[in-house]
């Protein structure tokens, strides 16, 4: 009867410092007709403070059914931790020196879902020092609601609007079905003026829905200023639908600013993997580094893209 659903081994909401934990379990969770917020993670559920040199072998899956009772809800799920949010989070909230190597996969018709090899999704926690070895699989199912569901799957995490530090993936990347998506090898989508430093992605990148899908070797979208360097992708990135719109870019799918009142600054990064984009449709793009970018041109704001390379 609880306003959420947590699923974690360690600890429901972790308010003070979790170190040295290791996970060998697994956690497979059905849900039926769901109508809550759902957070998965093998060490906590939802982590408001400190996650610290902590270990996941065990493979997470999650398949929900949804409810109509639902609109706007969210399945939050990581192989460390499934989200840190909410009242209670403190200021310097970190998840360091954290490995995961099981399987992080996902199947349901949810609306919102974010799929990250460390956390589902980190609006208000640094993740610095992670490795992700496990792959992270979503799958997104016809959706009945009047929303437009949303499938964010990255290799580190899903949803990021703080710093993503020295972290690197290993895994798989995937997404299919029916959901618009974002995916990328290390941060699915990262917002609110944040700092991406020094995260390498070597896990292949394959997107197949026949939603909207932006992809891209390290992130997928940005519509925030932001400010990344030494950053770079060694995978392969493939927009795999002929049907869905896809921006495929060996670095980024799709770089903007919307009306914010400061730029975007990408410097010393790289993709060295190959970008396949089987899209027919006339608006999808495909780029080298970056598949569509714009800065805004009425308060002639820039996306600056310094000493990079393809």
């Amino acid at each position: 009867n609880e306003e959420h659903e947590y699923v974690a081994y360690i600890a429901k909401i972790n308010k003070g410092k979790i170190a040295n934990c290791i996970n060998h379990g697994s956690v497979e969770h059905n849900g039926k007709e769901a109508n809550k917020e759902v957070m998965i993670g093998a060490i906590a559920a939802c982590n408001h403070n400190i996650i610290y040199c902590c270990v996941n072998t065990g493979a997470i899956s999650s398949r929900i059914n949804f409810s109509n009772k639902a609109g706007g809800k969210s399945v939050r799920m990581g192989g460390i931790a499934g989200t840190c949010h909410g009242e209670g989070v403190v200021k310097g909230t970190t998840i360091s020196r954290c490995v995961n190597t099981g399987n992080v996969s996902f199947m349901g018709d949810y609306p919102n879902n974010n799929i990250g090899g460390i956390v589902g999704a980190s609006p208000k926690t640094t993740v610095k020092n992670c490795v992700n070895r496990g792959n992270v699989v979503a799958e997104g199912m016809p959706f009945a609601g009047k929303q437009k569901p949303t499938s964010r799957v990255g290799g580190i995490t899903a949803f990021s609007s703080s710093d993503v530090v020295s972290c690197d993936n290993f895994g798989v990347v995937s997404v299919s079905g029916s959901h618009a998506s974002t995916i990328g090898g290390i941060c699915a989508r990262i917002n609110s003026g944040r700092t991406m430093v020094d995260c390498v992605n070597y896990g292949k990148i394959s997107a197949n829905t026949s939603g909207k899908t932006l992809a891209g070797g390290v992130f997928g979208e940005t519509s925030r200023p932001v400010h990344i360097s030494q950053c770079y992708n060694y995978a392969e990135v493939v927009g795999e639908s002929a049907e869905g719109m896809n921006f495929c870019g060996g670095f980024a799918g799709a770089i903007s600013l919307g009306k914010n009142p400061t730029g975007s600054y990408f410097r010393d990064c790289a993709n060295y993997g190959n970008v396949t984009n089987k899209s027919t449709k006339s608006k999808s793009a495909t780029g080298g580094f970056v598949a569509s970018c714009r800065g805004y041109a009425k308060d002639n704001l820039p996306v600056t893209i310094r000493d990079c390379a393809n």
